[in-house]
């Protein structure tokens, strides 16, 4: 029996009951008016049965299996917010609140999170900002329940809409990521009565941490209105996090352990010809957390710009984190355009530019400047409007070879971008001919390749909460140049004479 085959037999009997996790959790996208987009073939595809009654202006949010197949979704349009099954019909309890008025505009209203235990039960945070005393603000949730319905899913009596105590401050903007325990998560909001306060709730097994953990902003949250307070975010790996509030962008650190954000700067972005106002955006970062993406839409005398915006995450100081600033787009955002950015299954990140039947793209997030290839109208939707917002999601599970040097005879050393940290990994570098040392079980191990040729590099990782992932990479690797440089010969002094070692594709030559 092939060795390799016999391997896989090993690893399917160890670790069969984790191999279910295809991560599809992200798969499908449902925002805009009635527009959708599915990942599951590893491009993004447009939907065309989405309930034509759907109008997400701006927050939307959409649940997935781990196959990809859409379990419900649901949308936040100011004055309503209803919940749909995967038939596209709104579930029997599903219309959480309709024509409640007067509302506020929340660029970041809805937030799903698994049930740690249930995976037929999913929590779907609501945040609701009404001007005034009115009693409905604050941090709602409802219980979803996949086996009511028929196994269409509904939201039980009693659980729709559960007010978060403490929370009755809170406005405009939520976000989320996984603790550092990779099974907990934390729910982030701003506090906005006279408050410098950002609050973090801890979702865990046990359900719903009313006590929130409350650290300091450097921006005063007066009655703020929907201009001013317009996206929050965190990084990949769960270390940074950046809150805007009109043109102002305050950086700041998180700990996925204690739900903390510490405040680190704050830098004011929008071009010198256009004085600060008013403005709408959204925020993204690469998968690699190196670089940080806004989108920004001032108002200013009647009009909106709007500009898509590059920055080196890894920049310490408020300074040098401006001085990188690069605007790869200026691009005309329509009014009242907030332009959210989100990060795909594919690693590349996705916006609607306002009232377009297409979602723009930046291709390449990870590459500084105009190498990220950034690409109007790339994703066509039938027609359908993007409007404003796209759906956010939990930080997904990650696992990316890297490799240094692909010449024959010499190490070629690899390494892995993996989140959350593996309990365990295993290299297969595709080469059976060296035996043995064709495995490691190293972090960053190296192999030498004895003949030149195409090799695929398969690595699988045990994450520490027993979920597996396998990724694969194919490389090359280059023959080792063969000189020859002739005969000896005798030159007389004060003659020359030309060396030739021959013509070497990708080579470097040291006289």
């Amino acid at each position: 029996m092939n060795h390799r085959f016999t391997r896989f037999l090993i690893l399917v009997f160890l670790f069969s009951p984790f191999f279910s996790y295809s991560q599809g959790e992200w798969n499908n996208w449902v925002f805009g008016w009635h527009a959708g987009i599915n990942f599951n073939s590893g491009l993004p595809v447009p939907l065309s049965n989405i309930n034509p009654t759907f109008f997400a202006s701006p927050s939307s949010a959409t649940a997935s299996d781990s196959a990809g197949n859409l379990l419900f979704y649901a949308y936040d349009d100011w004055e309503n917010e209803s919940v749909f099954n995967r038939n596209n019909a709104i579930m029997p309890n599903g219309i959480l609140f309709s024509n409640l008025l007067p509302d506020d505009w929340c660029t970041q209203a809805l937030v799903v999170v698994p049930d740690l235990i249930d995976d037929s039960t999913y929590y779907l945070f609501s945040l609701i900002a009404h001007y005034g005393t009115n009693p409905y603000n604050g941090l709602y949730y409802s219980i979803i329940n996949l086996r009511l319905d028929g196994g269409l899913g509904d939201i039980a009596p009693g659980d729709k809409l559960i007010h978060v105590p403490g929370s009755q401050n809170t406005k405009y903007v939520m976000t989320c990521t996984r603790h550092h325990n990779n099974k907990d998560v934390w729910i982030v909001i701003r506090d906005c009565d006279n408050s410098y306060k950002y609050l973090s709730y801890l979702v865990t097994s046990a359900g719903i941490d009313t006590i929130p953990v409350e650290s300091q902003s450097t921006v005063m949250a007066n009655s703020l209105s929907y201009s001013q307070l317009t996206f929050m975010r965190i990084s990949p790996d769960g270390s940074k996090f950046v809150c805007m509030y009109d043109t102002i962008i305050e950086y700041c650190s998180f700990n996925t352990s204690t739900g903390a954000i510490t405040p680190l700067y704050r830098v004011h972005c929008t071009p010198d010809s256009i004085p600060q106002n008013t403005a709408n955006g959204g925020a993204e970062w690469s998968i690699d957390n190196k670089y940080l993406y806004l989108t920004l839409a001032p108002y200013h005398q009647g009009t909106y710009y709007g500009f898509l915006y590059q920055f080196d995450a890894t920049q310490n100081d408020s300074a040098s984190f401006r001085q990188s600033e690069i605007i790869l787009s200026n691009y005309c955002p329509g009014y009242g355009s907030s332009c959210q950015l989100q990060r795909g299954p594919d690693n590349k990140i996705y916006f609607p530019e306002c009232f377009k039947d297409s979602l723009a793209v930046i291709n390449k997030p990870s590459i500084q400047g105009t190498g990220c290839e950034y690409q109007k109208n790339a994703v066509y939707l039938l027609s359908n409007e993007a409007f404003n917002g796209l759906p956010q999601f939990l930080q997904r599970y990650k696992v990316y070879i890297h490799h240094t040097n692909l010449c024959q005879n010499s190490p070629v050393d690899f390494s892995a971008d993996i989140w959350p940290p593996p309990d365990s990994l295993h290299w297969d570098f595709g080469d059976p001919g060296s035996g043995g040392l064709n495995f490691s079980n190293l972090p960053t191990p190296s192999h030498i390749y004895a003949n030149p040729g195409t090799y695929i590099i398969e690595l699988f990782v045990r994450h520490i909460d027993m979920r597996t992932d396998t990724s694969w990479q194919t490389i090359t690797i280059l023959a080792s140049p063969q000189v020859s440089l002739g005969a000896d010969r005798i030159i007389c002094n004060g003659n020359s004479t030309t060396f030739d070692a021959g013509a070497c594709s990708g080579c470097t030559y040291l006289w």
